[in-house]
């Protein structure tokens, strides 16, 4: 759709304007209607056709929103958050590990990695002491030992919802990206 007969009538009108210098006022309301009225009528190609519903990140990040509900479901009573409940699983599959393998394995930022860390030494349930080196206390042995039945009541909840078949398109997405990152 082309506005050209449009668009040369309004210039010609403010041409004529133009002459008469009593004609200032009514010439600056002409102008606003004008752009006005070109904004009305200008086409947003790209709002138009873009989709927002399909936005991998919008649904990557409901998605994180409404499993994260889930879990905190059953995870509430131990006072702890995803990111350091992950944080200690690592810990206790790996025994050792440093800060900057942490941040690798989990995209957490570094600022992030840090304030998780240190709310679990204060805690008590990381140990700093072979410092660069982070580890398990035996508090923190137990407690994930303790709170693991909850978790897993929380992925078979999770796994029900979801399916197989959707537990290995997350799984293809989650290699697929990390490999090409």
């Amino acid at each position: 759709m082309t506005y050209t007969a449009d668009f040369e009538i309004i210039v010609s009108l403010i041409s004529e304007l133009l002459v008469s210098p009593r004609n200032k006022f009514f010439l600056s309301k002409v102008v606003y209607t004008t752009f006005n009225y070109l904004l009305w009528i200008m086409e947003f190609k790209n709002i138009e056709q873009f989709n927002p519903r399909e936005c991998i990140s919008g649904k990557v990040k409901r998605l994180n929103r409404l499993t994260a509900n889930i879990f905190r479901k059953y995870l509430s009573p131990f006072n702890i958050t995803d990111s350091q409940l992950t944080l200690l699983f690592i810990l206790s599959k790996k025994g050792k590990c440093n800060q900057k393998e942490m941040t690798e394995i989990t995209c957490l930022e570094k600022s992030s990695l840090n304030r998780n860390l240190t709310r679990l030494v204060e805690k008590n349930y990381i140990s700093k002491q072979e410092f660069p080196l982070l580890q398990l206390t035996h508090s923190g042995k137990f407690f994930v030992e303790s709170i693991v039945p909850e978790w897993e009541k929380a992925m078979t909840e999770i796994k029900g919802l979801i399916s197989e078949e959707g537990l290995n398109g997350i799984n293809t997405a989650l290699n697929n990206i990390t490999k090409n990152s």
